[in-house]
């Protein structure tokens, strides 16, 4: 079993290992290569632990990471080096050849996937409703059915997140599951398909 190496100064914000737990062994028992979208990787932690997660499962994955990686600041944090300290997480993790990273507005880059592609789609970029709105638009059709979309921050500290993740429990139509303290996600099956 290969450890788990992430590192993160934002340690407090990667909450959804639990999840992710979950995620990774619900992939591997499609027992065929995935591939996932992961949207806001800040400097990679929980996709290290993805990654790790996946290859301790022996699961062949593609991983596409969106994120700005742009300098910024958020509250008293700065961010620089994005891209760089991203990449340095993924080769500690021994995953660097299997994750691509994508620079630029995540709804922007959703076109690079074709529709029914991915089986896992992960929401942690833009936290306002209208930023949900265009990544969640943007990426639902490029699920594949049975494919899960999930998004953190699903907490009431997080308003947009929050208010987001109860329209689409108003739904009727879609199933959707939520994860309470510490990993703070709603998650949704598309077309979830069932088994004689």
């Amino acid at each position: 079993m290969k450890p788990h190496t992430y590192t993160s100064v934002f340690h407090d914000w990667f909450t959804f290992s639990n999840y992710y737990s979950i995620i990774a062994r619900r992939l591997a028992e499609l027992r065929r290569p995935v591939r996932i979208a992961e949207i806001g990787v800040l400097e990679g932690a929980g996709t290290s632990y993805l990654c790790v997660e996946l290859m301790n499962l022996g699961v062949e994955f593609t991983l596409f990471a969106h994120d700005t990686f742009a300098l910024g600041k958020y509250e008293h944090f700065t961010f620089e080096n994005q891209l760089e300290k991203f990449s340095k997480q993924m080769r500690q993790a021994g995953c660097y050849e299997r994750v691509i990273p994508i620079k630029g507005d995540s709804s922007l880059k959703a076109s690079i996937h074709d529709d029914n592609s991915l089986d896992f789609v992960f929401v942690d970029g833009n936290h306002s409703f209208m930023g949900l709105v265009k990544d969640v638009g943007a990426y639902w059709n490029k699920l594949k059915d049975g494919g899960i979309m999930g998004a953190h921050d699903y907490t009431p500290a997080h308003p947009a997140v929050w208010a987001f993740g109860n329209e689409l429990a108003r739904n009727p139509e879609l199933n959707v599951e939520f994860y309470g303290e510490p990993d703070n996600v709603w998650s949704v099956t598309k077309n979830p398909i069932t088994t004689p």
